[in-house]
């Protein structure tokens, strides 16, 4: 075996014996190629298929004295070759062993210590993380994020167990068990506030404007005007970038008893003023009108980028079939999106209980608390308003626990019936 220089690299080639003809055979390389134009000890080839010719044929020469050894396999089976190429001061040298052949895997040779003075190679990981040290450094300021504006405020769930006072603080504070949690559940208000949650964001966002952006990908995947197609996309995009601080001072005057709303309701014969905002209906319905004005043009970005991967082959061999265009939906761009829609779906579960609290607090009236009331504008008025941090945090805490309970269940039942889900426990 040549002695291998700086400049070392090994390539693994597959030998098929193809029997009867006297020991010939063809020579597969099993490493991908790329088009590239490389650059390999010192030569540049004009892509990885030159250099895996240049490589297979100084096999072909070392061949001979490979048959020639006890250890290279005879009739049909395969055998695994190493072709080392050593570029050093004397020119180019190789020599060629066998890995493997049939079914036995030798044993991995011990490893011989690097030199005095030359550096270890890394390992896969930190090597992965040299070669791609931009990108993980453009994850810095999305981690600090995370770790400032969510772990790190974790701290303050010990607040549930404490009975808090300004002079002892949040690590001070005399202990109080769970008395809050006991408080929690004795309080009739905060049944109220979860059902009113649980139908807000479970029934109206999650039952009926989770399918809106759905429906607007497929109608407008349907369009075949291009230049309309991007007007309607760029204008159902613009509501979500107003905040709900803007979107609610749209909506008051609308509502309002002199509004425009009031005049259509009298020009229907209605008795008016209505006023909308008040009653505990017209209240859920503004709710949930606004939720899918403000979102159906931003959720529709995802299932469309879905469906632009699909293969258009499928669709061609539908229309030679007979399918129309209501059937291939149906069948090809639905089934198509399948994952991506199951993945949106587990993500808005985990936040079932917290959605929506920029929305109903810049719309409710103390009028509709009985049915607009959520969690996030409990806990805001509880904590903030009447200084129950304590109990606040506690409600919180459950609000949290509830969440990663539907998000794992929601998980586990999807995956059950043979859909992917969003993560895997291992």
């Amino acid at each position: 075996m040549a002695e291998r220089h700086a400049g070392a690299q090994d390539r693994i080639f597959r030998t098929e014996v193809v029997p009867g003809t006297a020991g010939s055979g063809r020579l597969f390389d099993e490493q991908p190629m790329t088009p590239e134009p490389v650059e390999c000890l010192g030569m540049t080839f004009a892509s990885d298929a030159a250099r895996r010719a240049y490589f297979m044929e100084r096999l072909r020469e070392l061949l001979p004295e490979l048959r020639k050894r006890p250890d290279f396999p005879a009739g049909e089976d395969d055998a695994i070759l190493r072709l080392r190429c050593c570029g050093g001061r004397g020119g180019m040298r190789h020599s060629a062993a066998v890995l493997r052949h049939g079914q036995a895997v030798p044993e991995a040779a011990p490893r011989r210590p690097a030199p005095a003075g030359r550096p270890r190679a890394c390992g896969p990981r930190a090597a992965n993380l040299l070669k791609y040290k931009e990108r993980y450094l453009l994850l810095i300021p999305a981690l600090a994020l995370f770790l400032v504006f969510r772990y790190v405020p974790m701290a303050g769930i010990v607040l549930a167990w404490k009975q808090f006072t300004v002079t002892g603080g949040l690590f001070g504070s005399p202990w109080a068990g769970w008395k809050f949690f006991e408080r929690l559940f004795q309080s009739p208000d905060f049944f109220r506030v979860l059902r009113n949650t649980l139908f807000i964001n479970g029934v109206l966002r999650m039952g009926i404007a989770f399918f809106m952006p759905i429906v607007f990908a497929l109608l407008l995947n349907e369009v075949a005007n291009l230049r309309f197609k991007r007007v309607v996309q760029t204008v159902s995009y613009l509501p979500h970038f107003l905040s709900w601080v803007v979107v609610a001072s749209l909506i008051r005057p609308l509502a309002a008893s002199t509004g425009p709303l009031n005049l259509l309701a009298a020009a229907a014969g209605l008795e008016t003023p209505i006023l909308f905002l008040q009653r505990p209906g017209t209240f859920l319905a503004i709710v949930l009108v606004s939720d899918v004005w403000k979102g159906v043009g931003w959720g529709s970005i995802i299932y469309l980028a879905a469906i632009s991967g699909i293969d258009p082959a499928l669709y061609e061999s539908a229309q030679i079939d007979g399918a129309g265009r209501l059937q291939q939906m149906r069948f090809i761009t639905l089934p198509a999106i399948t994952f991506v829609i199951v993945i949106m779906f587990l993500l808005q579960l985990g936040n079932i209980l917290e959605l929506g609290f920029d929305q109903i607090f810049n719309l409710y009236h103390p009028l509709v608390y009985d049915v607009g009331d959520i969690i996030g504008t409990y806990v805001y008025r509880v904590g903030l308003q009447d200084f129950r941090y304590s109990f606040a945090t506690a409600v919180g805490l459950f609000q949290n626990v509830i969440g990663l309970a539907a998000l794992v269940g929601a998980n586990w039942f999807i995956k059950r019936l043979g859909q992917a889900g969003a993560y895997t426990l291992t």
